[in-house]
């Protein structure tokens, strides 16, 4: 557990600060977080807030597994990624998709099942450095994003962004050590960045609709 891991481009050493800039991206996790907060302060949705919390723990997690780079460490990083997750998928097809919550656990579960399968076939070949793992979420996305948009709902907007900023987020993460020698730095910081930016419109999409107004009529 306390074993150096040394697995990204812009780590030379097992020093604190040897991936400085895959270190305080995670800051953006921190902003988002912090953006959601301003946003929803007066909402009282549970899940936006359990939501909210899991992507500053990510952030948290996350820079101390550039900065210790230790099996604990990865573990701190993995877990809220992990958990946040598989309550949002659970929670979309709850609310999205109004599934009864039996329907969306065993979803939930499917979902889980199929990372960890995809993680001993040959894509995790093809796909390197774990991100094979993240692929059912990108999958989700599009699916999320597309069955949405066909109903009319509002809240498809935030998922047709969301997914192609995952993929992007996603093939920056899987190309860190393959870049090594023209980009030292390696890209897996963009995956720092661009994630933030698609977890924080994952939960705009997974709010409650905001009950009408006095002065606007129900839809």
């Amino acid at each position: 557990m306390h074993e150096a891991i040394d697995i990204y481009c812009e780590r030379i050493d097992a020093s604190f600060w040897s991936e400085p800039i895959n270190a305080i991206t995670n800051g953006a996790f921190l902003v988002a977080a912090l953006l959601l907060i301003l946003r929803l302060q007066h909402s009282r949705d549970r899940a936006v807030w359990w939501l909210t919390g899991l992507i500053a723990a990510i952030g948290v997690g996350s820079f101390l597994f550039h900065t210790y780079a230790t099996g604990w460490a990865a573990a701190a990083d993995v877990f809220p990624i992990l958990l946040f997750m598989l309550s949002a998928v659970a929670i979309g097809l709850r609310r999205r998709f109004e599934l009864p919550w039996q329907a969306a656990a065993l979803g939930t579960i499917a979902f889980l099942l199929s990372g960890i399968l995809l993680s001993v076939t040959q894509l995790a070949i093809i796909i390197p450095q774990g991100s094979v793992t993240y692929v059912p979420g990108l999958v989700m996305l599009i699916l999320f994003a597309v069955a949405l948009w066909r109903r009319g709902d509002p809240f498809a907007k935030y998922f047709l962004i969301a997914a192609p900023v995952f993929f992007v987020s996603l093939t920056l993460r899987s190309v860190d050590l393959s870049v090594c020698e023209a980009l030292p730095l390696g890209t897996h910081f963009g995956w720092h960045l661009l994630n933030a930016v698609t977890l924080y419109l994952v939960v705009l999409g997974l709010r409650r609709m905001p009950a009408p107004t006095a002065n606007q009529p129900s839809a």
